[in-house]
């Protein structure tokens, strides 16, 4: 019997997780357009899954990137940029100035289909 092994992490559900700790983050801090996370706390909400702060991670923000809300504009991204400083151990991020609206009116994110998602 052989049994197959997969290391492919789950990116979508990575980016779920990514996604709650931003609109925590939001809450704690709605007057913030440009949020500086560290890494170690991203560490900690991933569940100490080193993979997926570390390697996986570009790969999980290309998919938390795909957040949208609904504004009186249409659906609009919730990130418009986001930059990993190794050498700082943190992640900036630059977000919409409606998300703090939108969160504080309990609108709610929508995610990406991961039945399109390529």
């Amino acid at each position: 019997m052989q049994l197959k092994n997969s290391y492919k992490p789950n990116y979508f559900f990575f980016a779920q997780r990514f996604m709650h700790l931003l609109q925590q983050h939001i809450k704690q801090h709605p007057e913030e357009t440009q949020l500086n996370l560290r890494l170690e706390d991203i560490y900690r909400h991933f569940g100490d899954d080193f993979a997926a702060t570390t390697t996986s991670l570009e790969g999980i923000l290309n998919i938390a990137d795909e957040y949208r809300i609904e504004t009186l504009d249409g659906d609009q991204k919730i990130i418009q940029s986001y930059h990993i400083n190794a050498s700082e151990n943190t992640l900036s991020l630059q977000v919409i100035e409606d998300v703090t609206l939108a969160s504080n009116a309990s609108l709610k994110w929508l995610e990406p289909d991961p039945n399109s998602y390529e």
